[in-house]
């Protein structure tokens, strides 16, 4: 797992890809980067999608709603960086669930598409720019010989 001055480095290359970021001291932690949640999120069940600025720039998630939302960073990955994300605990602890996953090596697809789940009784509000899941890096033995293909 790389650490934060490892992830900086590799970020100020060039060789992970992170653009749209918006205070990388503030993001970055000892081994994780917050990725930030946008504003356009749809509703999968009904294929509504919605936009935080006709709430006032909120997000609200009702109660027991499964949705798809994105980050507002855009995410590079070389084929020898693997990504994971995971939960941001306060949210967890609220009620609100993101399903965590992998970002393979060679990812190039930019934004991670994510899903969202509002597990509460009651809705919930997100602000534009919140952080919704951390994203840890880890640094492959070798290339990967098969990329992301999108998939």
């Amino acid at each position: 797992m790389l650490s934060d001055g490892r992830i900086r480095e590799l970020i100020d290359e060039g060789e992970i890809g992170v653009e749209g970021i918006g205070d990388l001291d503030r993001q970055l932690s000892s081994s994780t980067l917050d990725l930030r949640v946008a504003s356009d999120y749809k509703r999968p069940a009904t294929n509504e999608v919605f936009t935080a600025e006709n709430n006032d720039g909120n997000i609200i998630l009702e109660p027991q709603t499964f949705y798809h939302m994105h980050t507002t960073e855009e995410i590079y990955l070389p084929d020898y960086i693997h990504g994971s994300t995971e939960e941001v605990m306060t949210l967890a602890l609220d009620g609100i669930r993101v399903a965590t996953g992998a970002v393979h090596p060679g990812y190039d697809q930019g934004y991670l598409v994510l899903a969202v789940e509002n597990r509460s009784e009651k809705s919930k509000m997100l602000e534009v720019g919140e952080n919704i899941v951390q994203i840890t890096f880890h640094r492959l033995e070798s290339s990967a010989e098969s990329e992301y293909d999108g998939e």
